[in-house]
């Protein structure tokens, strides 16, 4: 039983930082940023401050539903093979994702004071913490770190301007070369 335990939490852990180094680092996090400081999102979150806490956990939960939904969708594309369509509509799910979680993050008082709300929230709160707490996720989260950061480093020298392509390949050849040496 253990061992199912293990897979599974291994599991659950290699998925969520796939989702994470994938999409929230790379595309949805700068997205989120700028969608934050929009003057429509700005209203919104004054609005919902205004309702009752049933009203704000219907809104919750229906953009938090629409993007789950969302989520099972673009797995089925993917595993029809249409990697473009499911890239475009993970994207597009961070829209409902986006509102729920300001919705979440600027009403969780009101929230967690309805029972069975802040129960499901601290046990996803509590199911969060033993993912992150693996030792394969730990493991593997320090290989996509050193990973992203090589990536960031070639990205980098493309980046420069004023040089030939020959001095990019050599800076990367030698920049190759060093990290053999070691």
């Amino acid at each position: 039983m253990r061992v199912i335990r293990n897979f599974f939490i291994s599991l659950l852990a290699f998925a969520y930082l796939l989702l994470e180094y994938l999409f929230w680092d790379t595309i949805l996090e700068p997205i989120y940023l700028k969608f934050k400081e929009l003057k429509l999102y700005q209203s919104l979150l004054f609005w919902i401050s205004t309702q009752h806490k049933y009203l704000i956990l219907t809104i919750f939960v229906l953009f938090f539903g629409v993007s789950e939904i969302m989520g099972v969708w673009a797995l089925a594309i993917l595993a029809q093979g249409m990697v473009g369509l499911f890239v475009v509509i993970y994207i597009v799910k961070f829209i409902p994702v986006a509102i729920a979680f300001a919705v979440l993050e600027n009403s969780k008082e009101r929230l967690l004071s309805i029972g069975w709300f802040a129960t499901l929230y601290n046990l996803t709160i509590k199911i969060l913490h033993i993912i992150k707490t693996n030792p394969l996720f730990l493991q593997s989260k320090t290989f996509l770190d050193g990973i992203k950061n090589r990536i960031k480093l070639i990205l980098n020298l493309f980046k420069r301007e004023k040089r030939s392509k020959i001095n990019l390949f050599k800076r990367i050849f030698l920049y190759i070369i060093k990290k053999n040496r070691r």
